[in-house]
């Protein structure tokens, strides 16, 4: 039945209905209400940091911070920090590195006030470095420990630095003004270093990147003494046998990696707290590691420690991670990497080539050639290599390559094609003319490799071992490496 006057209601039996199909958005005007939320959300984001720091500075204006002061460790400070901005750091291709010694006296601090300067510097840095990184220190200097924030970012100008602890304080340098900020952070850090009875400053020049430091006290007290080392148990290797140390926080998967390993004639020494990893490796003192990356602590931070410490600076590592990720591990000195599920055979496999391809002593260390005109991509090898226990020679073009053979004849060299004064096909030419440049491998790494078989087949007959492109992916540049310096 209908209800009401005809025409209203609902419609008669019988009567067709055709529905209007939902109206919607063209590509343009959904585009363009994508981005008026960005900039609702980012503005939203930059009022709540604004009324948060107003809010500290008035507590602080009106003496009603009160500071919860402990003897606490400062290191688990810093980590948890650096994990805090990690994905900042990693979202911009940054670096971020972590240089705490061990055994650092404790300080007398407020842990929440602390972490709050520590994330505020840290984010300083990545805000204001666009390419490179930052590394956090830590120093035990007379009563106080300093804590250094190095970045390698724009920098500043003598003017910019004077006024830079300046409330509402922003640089006029275009890039900074880039970047969102209240101008009061770097105000509240100093009023609560200086409310810790500790002192601020800071380093910087124009392009050549900034270094924040600042002191805390030393606790006193009982309490103050610093975590003394574990004693590790270990057990001695055979005469002649190999120690790889297994860094896992999951049990099981550690005793399934040593149990592998044990079975292939290797002595074992497993490790489940990563807290304790850096202390033991340097105890231990083992030929080689395998390092998970997800734990407690992030394995990239271990396996960059690792590096930087002499007594562990030399020992190869293995990441074995379930995330398929081994360009940031093989950029920052690991050997190899391993996905996990491990397959037996693989992991010895790898260890093996790892062992075979390890510099024994710091007298065998092969010299590599890195010929190429782009200094960014120079640079890059350089570090990549230098990490893995090479010795790199640099050389901008083709005349500049020939030149610093003629005082040291490389091992191996890596080798650009387009390049000015003298292009990578007339080096390899002259090259092979030479009778003592002759049998040196070429590994050829270009922008535009050649695409003609016949062109590919008359350089692999001239002398050129491999033919890479640009990019190419690190593990099987490196593997090249390793292949020919190993024949």
């Amino acid at each position: 039945a209908c209800h009401g006057p005809e025409g209203e209601g609902t419609p008669m039996a019988g009567t067709d209905i055709t529905l209007a199909p939902p109206l919607r958005d063209s590509p343009r005007v959904v585009g363009e209400k994508t981005d008026l939320i960005k900039i609702v959300r980012r503005n939203s984001d930059r009022l709540n940091e604004m009324v948060g720091d107003l809010l500290d500075l008035s507590r602080i204006e009106a003496g009603r911070i009160e500071l919860d002061v402990a003897a606490i460790s400062l290191e688990p400070l810093i980590h948890s920090a650096v994990s805090d901005v990690k994905k900042q750091f990693d979202d911009r291709n940054l670096l971020l590195a972590v240089d705490v010694p061990d055994n650092l006296p404790m300080i007398q601090a407020d842990k929440n006030r602390i972490t709050q300067v520590l994330i505020n510097l840290l984010s300083n840095a990545y805000k204001y470095t666009p390419r490179g990184g930052a590394t956090i220190r830590a120093r035990h200097v007379a009563n106080t420990i300093q804590i250094d924030i190095i970045d390698t970012g724009l920098g500043m100008s003598p003017e910019d630095v004077e006024k830079l602890f300046t409330r509402f304080f922003r640089s006029e340098n275009r890039a900074v003004r880039e970047q969102s900020g209240t101008g009061l952070g770097l105000n509240i850090t100093q009023s609560l270093v200086t409310l810790h009875g500790g002192k601020i400053w800071v380093e910087s020049a124009l392009d050549k990147g900034t270094t924040f430091s600042f002191t805390l006290p030393v606790a006193t007290g009982k309490d103050s003494q610093s975590v003394p080392e574990k004693d590790v148990a270990i057990t001695l290797p055979a005469n002649g046998q190999k120690t790889i140390m297994v860094i896992d926080d999951e049990p099981a998967t550690a005793v399934a990696i040593q149990r592998d390993l044990e079975d292939a004639g290797y002595h074992v020494v497993v490790v489940t707290n990563s807290h304790e990893a850096i202390s033991e490796a340097r105890i231990v003192q083992p030929d080689l590691i395998t390092l998970d990356l997800l734990m407690d602590v992030d394995g990239l931070v271990i396996l960059e420690k690792l590096k930087e410490i002499p007594e562990t600076a030399n020992i190869p590592v293995i990441i074995i991670s379930v995330i398929h990720e081994p360009q940031n591990g093989m950029t920052m000195g690991a050997a190899d990497f391993l996905q996990k599920p491990i397959q037996k055979d693989l992991l010895l496999q790898t260890v093996e080539g790892v062992f075979l391809s390890s510099p024994t002593d710091s007298t065998e260390k092969h010299n590599i050639l890195v010929v190429d005109d782009d200094h960014e991509i120079i640079e890059w090898l350089d570090h990549l290599l230098t990490i893995q226990g090479y010795q790199v020679t640099k050389a901008f073009d083709g005349i500049d390559a020939l030149e610093k053979i003629e005082h040291n004849r490389p091992d191996l060299i890596l080798m650009d094609l387009m390049m000015p004064r003298m292009d990578g096909r007339t080096t390899i030419r002259h090259l092979r003319e030479n009778d003592n440049t002759r049998d040196v491998p070429v590994i050829v790494l270009s922008a535009n490799p050649p695409r003609d078989p016949e062109e590919r087949r008359k350089m692999i007959d001239g002398g050129v071992q491999q033919i890479l492109g640009k990019p190419t992916a690190i593990e099987q540049l490196m593997g090249e490496v390793h292949k020919q310096l190993s024949v």
